[in-house]
């Protein structure tokens, strides 16, 4: 049906327009004023709908007077005049509907929105001021769901909205003890979403907030845990006599909050979570795996392409074991064997293919820039009249050698990445072996990468250094804080969590990975003897029967060693 006079009249603000037609209307009859002034268009709309999204306030008194049904008349969508003016913020519009219905019992069709939704829903995301106005109206809007269970509180949570949480709080403390459909409670939500202040609102007027349980038996930090609010998780972990109980309590899978993090791979939770000492690190699940079986398990998953979450695993295992982290009850073979036979094979063989187009495309630029950069050496080539005609000019410096040694890395494992690819990766026939070649090109590339990073803040130290030093140098500076992103990392996972936990006296005591504290032999040793213990890290583990990773990192660590020793004397 298309739209008719009052719609019209009423979408356009002209309410004499619409005062004359509830004239002509009413000359016709009741019936038949009620008739016209509820007839719908092609969208299921009346005019009050069209007098609300214009905010056309006289118009919507005039309609309303002349029949007070037509604002229980809903859309196609099931929303009524009133939820579209609170939607769109027509409070002109929205006041009159309120005053309109004072000391009147409205139907629920008179607030419905979309979804099962009421007009409070729509209010609490649109201002502080239409929520308070409607929650005088009819206060127990704040009680009534839409079809998935979600109050208006929930929608204040969801979206951070911690003042207006506080209203609702405010009118009726109890909205906080309603679930939604999933078993998720506003707490649950709120911590889902990462929005700090908002619990910390619904804390203050619940304090047992932190026992409500989902309907996977979950409280709202197992939530923050799995969902990466790190935020979150250290607002529980500061409160510690407040939350003692939550940081340990298992779902109905017996997961705790740490075993939820460690499987989601978040790092900095599970780094957060361990520097708790009220965090238990022994409890099992229901399978029989405690925190550190979840760990091993991802630093042995069989993808062979070694990403990022799995080293990440590897320094959380190492962690536990130095805190005294047990083992389930289960054969870690058993387990890994149990995760390798959920894969789909198919999925595998397509993240193998895309994987190998990915390294194949950056080793192929990488040695075809690093290739180029050989023959266009910075600061240019000495004039024929020279006695070496045709050689670099800044060939004696000692940042210009540095960045020939890393260029030419940087070549060989960038082509020997390719070449890994193209012969052995691709002409395989077996999984396995396919995986294994993708691996070691995936580790040529890193090591390639760095060196490139290397050699181009070099090439633009001894290029600057003679204008700007200290331009040069922060180019160098930047170029090692860009590729050794991971030395934090692997810090706070390894002597940063037994710090806090046992104190420096159990650093002292534990071995940890040379790698964790290499990076401070500098200034405990001093540079020469900096350089001495930088041999025997070459030397040593180049004699021990190492196969795999082990290898490619000694490659990165001759590149360096190159460096230090080799550059100074050329």
């Amino acid at each position: 049906m298309l739209d008719t006079p009052f719609h019209l009249a009423a979408r356009n603000g002209n309410h004499d327009m619409v005062s004359r037609l509830i004239g002509f209307s009413d000359e016709m009859g009741p019936d038949v004023m009620k008739e016209l002034l509820r007839s719908r268009n092609k969208n299921g709309e009346t005019a009050l709908h069209e007098a609300a999204r214009h905010n056309c306030a006289i118009a919507a008194h005039l309609l309303i007077t002349a029949d007070f049904g037509i604002a229980t008349v809903v859309d196609h969508q099931g929303i009524s005049p009133f939820y579209l003016a609170t939607q769109l913020g027509s409070v002109d519009v929205v006041r009159e509907l309120v005053q309109s219905s004072i000391g009147t019992e409205v139907p629920r069709a008179y607030y419905a929105g979309r979804d099962g939704q009421t007009v409070l829903h729509a209010a609490v995301l649109r201002s502080k001021e239409m929520t308070e106005e409607l929650l005088k109206w009819k206060p127990l809007l704040a009680r009534m769901p839409d079809n998935s269970g979600g109050t208006p509180l929930h929608f204040a949570a969801s979206y951070g909205y911690d003042k207006i949480v506080h209203v609702l709080l405010k009118c009726d403390y109890s909205l906080s003890y309603l679930c939604d459909l999933c078993g998720f409670f506003p707490v649950h939500v709120a911590a889902k979403m990462g929005h700090v202040q908002v619990i910390g609102e619904i804390l203050k007027y619940c304090p047992d907030s932190d026992e409500l349980l989902d309907n996977k038996e979950r409280n709202f930090l197992h939530v923050a845990a799995q969902e990466g609010q790190y935020n979150v998780v250290r607002l529980v972990c500061h409160t510690i006599s407040k939350h003692k109980e939550m940081k340990n309590a298992q779902d109905n899978d017996g997961n705790t909050p740490l075993h939820l993090a460690i499987n989601s791979g978040h790092e900095m939770i599970v780094e957060r979570l361990m520097r708790d000492k009220e965090v238990t690190l022994n409890i099992s699940n229901k399978k029989g795996s405690t925190p550190r079986d979840q760990s091993e398990l991802g630093t042995f998953k069989d993808d062979g392409l070694t990403p990022n979450f799995q080293q990440v695993n590897f320094w959380i295992n190492m962690s536990m074991g130095l805190l005294g982290a047990y083992c389930g009850s289960r054969r870690c073979d058993q387990v890994i064997d149990d995760n390798r036979s959920r894969k789909d094979p198919e999925k595998e063989n397509e993240k193998l293919t895309s994987a190998i187009q990915t390294i194949g495309l950056g080793s192929v630029l990488i040695a075809t820039a690093t290739f180029a950069a050989a023959f266009s050496m910075p600061g240019g080539y000495r004039a024929d009249d020279h006695h070496k005609a045709g050689s670099p000019t800044l060939a004696d410096k000692y940042a210009f050698k540095a960045f020939l040694i890393l260029d030419t890395m940087a070549f060989i494992f960038a082509f020997h990445s390719t070449m890994l690819l193209m012969f052995r990766g691709v002409t395989s026939s077996k999984p396995h072996l396919k995986k294994g070649f993708v691996s070691r090109a995936l580790w040529y590339i890193i090591l390639a990468s760095r060196c490139t990073i290397l050699s181009f803040a070099f090439a633009i130290y001894v290029v600057l250094s003679p204008i700007n030093k200290v331009l040069g140098i922060l180019a160098i500076l930047g170029a090692i804080l860009c590729q050794y992103d991971l030395i934090g990392r692997d810090f706070n996972l390894a002597s940063g969590v037994i710090t806090q936990r046992r104190g420096w006296k159990q650093v002292r005591q534990n071995k940890l990975p040379e790698a964790t504290l290499r990076w401070s032999w500098p200034a405990l040793f001093g540079y020469e003897r900096f350089k001495f213990l930088y041999w025997l890290e070459m030397v040593f583990p180049l004699l021990c029967a190492g196969v795999g990773p082990l290898i490619i990192d000694q490659a990165w660590i001759i590149c360096r060693s190159l460096i230090i020793f080799v550059a100074p004397s050329i």
